[in-house]
């Protein structure tokens, strides 16, 4: 990894990089895992995943559509900054937080829906820096 994200040690003291690759989900089934803060500061977390084909005049082309969120107990947060509703139109979801406490948070990756299956689930990957 080094030869690839080469950081500057001093600039980026405490700070963390976690990849789940290859991880999977099979309809409305949800993935959890918790990440620990060590320290204060900024905490960044993305989930990606290559989706099935959609049909050429289909209205949307996400066809495998993942959501994600994190909470820390207390807060919960969706992924791309929705509120009230889900990202319906990405293959790619973020939840960016400038400020949290140390401490223990929970992502979680649900298969809202899959009507293209594999048959070990749908992949995907998560990357938590903080």
């Amino acid at each position: 990894l080094d030869a690839v994200l080469q950081l500057d040690s001093a600039a980026t003291a405490g700070f963390e990089l976690q990849v789940v690759n290859n991880a999977t989900v099979g309809h409305r089934q949800r993935w959890v895992q918790c990440f620990r803060m060590q320290t204060a500061g900024k905490l960044k977390v993305t989930v990606v995943w290559m989706d099935a084909v959609a049909a050429p005049a289909a209205k949307l082309s996400v066809v495998n559509n993942l959501d994600l969120t994190v909470d820390d107990g207390t807060n919960f947060w969706k992924g791309n900054g929705h509120t009230s509703d889900w990202d319906t139109l990405n293959n790619a979801e973020q939840v960016t937080l400038p400020s949290v406490a140390a401490g223990l948070y929970r992502v979680q990756v649900f298969a809202q829906h899959l009507p293209v299956a594999f048959p070990a689930g749908q992949p995907f990957a998560v990357v938590v820096t903080g």
